[in-house]
């Protein structure tokens, strides 16, 4: 029994020193086609990593200890495909040659609407030599539906980013009032501080400001110190060029910070621009100072209305009004920009193929924007 007892023992003992082998051996193999494999696809794997860096970095830590972003991101919770953003001046810098285009998000919505993208599209797909820069309040922006990828990679001069503005607004007219947090206690906060925060990039660079709420028609790079009449009485502060620390720039933000009202409106954006230029042109009539052929002011010129808004605010309906785009599109052979009046228009939905102007427009101008509603069944609606 005994003899039975060790002989059985070492029978075991064999076939597990037995098993060890053939465990060791296969580990080993594997480890020698692993090795392989890294070795045959290590390069494209670098290069597909590089690729997707110089698109834009992965995400982050998405909190922050500026006062400002704490007040309008407190809400806000970045998901897994979230993509941390370079900050303006401090990892990248435009051109100062007058030649960019810049456009605001400046709620910190990390996942701005496709009407949003689809302007954006629009300026990046007229301008291509000129660098059309996203500036968003947010350090990090969703990437879950893949969009902002395809249209990194479709538009090289296209960028996003998130900026300090405290870096921004430094020794500028306007400091005092952003540092003061007055605008954060008025009616709508986040359009008080893109009023400021257009002024201030463009005196810092130069450019195009253009609403989110826009679409570009047509090259806008032949264009420099310009504004757009809206009316008789206003020039609008939605799309407007300006060399780099221009002085009727300077001349704005002086006025914001000593006329800021946080109770209206237009205030601080296009009123305060239309008096600016009524001095600056010597003028209380728009239509008038470019009939005359008097539109070049001190430094600058007035467009007529037919340039930025060829569609009234008071007939923003016409926009978005089913089966009138083709008519439409007649009126718009000389201008550069069609503006969406968002602020009356946000909840009005767009549905594809109503051949609204909107969707007429859409699918010219922005055509990356435009299909990903088609696969998705979307419409354009702000409440997205």
């Amino acid at each position: 029994m005994y003899q039975y007892t060790r002989g059985r023992e070492h029978l075991l003992s064999l076939c597990m020193r037995n098993a060890a082998r053939r465990s060791l051996f296969f580990l080993g193999l594997l480890l020698i086609v692993t090795v392989l494999m890294c070795a045959k696809y290590k390069k494209p794997l670098q290069e597909n990593v590089t690729a997707t860096s110089s698109i834009i970095s992965p995400a982050d830590d998405a909190s922050d200890s500026t006062w400002w972003r704490r007040y309008f991101c407190r809400k806000v919770r970045y998901g897994k495909d979230a993509i941390s953003l370079p900050v303006l001046h401090r990892d990248v810098e435009p051109s100062t040659e007058g030649t960019n285009i810049f456009m605001l998000e400046m709620s910190c919505n990390p996942r701005p609407l496709y009407r949003s993208w689809c302007g954006l599209e629009s300026w990046a797909l007229q301008n291509r030599r000129s660098g059309v820069w996203l500036v968003m309040l947010g350090t990090a922006v969703d990437s879950t539906d893949g969009l902002l990828l395809a249209l990194k990679q479709t538009y090289p001069n296209l960028h996003v980013v998130t900026v300090d503005l405290e870096w921004l607004f430094r020794d500028l007219p306007t400091n005092n009032l952003f540092s003061s947090g007055q605008w954060v206690d008025s009616t709508w906060p986040a359009k008080s501080l893109s009023n400021m925060v257009r002024l201030a990039v463009v005196w810092h660079y130069g450019g195009f400001y253009a609403d989110f709420d826009t679409v570009c028609l047509r090259p806008t790079e032949h264009l420099r110190n310009v504004v757009g009449s809206q009316s008789a009485e206003y020039v609008n502060n939605a799309i407007f060029h300006f060399d780099r620390h221009h002085p009727f720039v300077h001349q704005n933000m002086e006025r914001q910070n000593m006329n800021f009202n946080g109770a209206l409106l237009n205030v601080n954006g296009v009123n305060i621009m239309s008096n600016t230029a009524k001095m600056a042109c010597n003028t209380s009539n728009f239509d008038e100072l470019v009939a005359q052929g008097r539109g070049l002011c001190q430094g600058f010129r007035v467009l007529p209305q037919s340039a930025f808004y060829p569609v009234s605010w008071e007939n923003w309906r016409d926009i978005f009004r089913s089966g009138a785009g083709p008519n439409l599109m007649k009126e718009l052979n000389s201008s550069f920009v069609l503006h969406a009046w968002n602020v009356f228009s946000a909840a009005n939905p767009v549905r594809v193929g109503t051949r609204t102007l909107y969707d007429l427009v859409s699918s010219a101008y922005c055509p990356i924007t435009k299909r990903r509603v088609v696969d998705e069944a979307r419409v354009w609606d702000s409440l997205y």
